[in-house]
């Protein structure tokens, strides 16, 4: 279980999925979801 510190728990799913995809896109990658 991880917790990003730019995710904050309290922002809801909407802002979780915001925040996956820009960074995940930009810091680890495309595909490295």
């Amino acid at each position: 279980m991880h917790t990003p510190s730019y995710v904050p728990p309290a922002a809801g799913n909407g802002a979780r999925i915001y925040y996956s995809g820009r960074a995940n896109a930009k810091h680890y990658g495309p595909g490295s979801k």
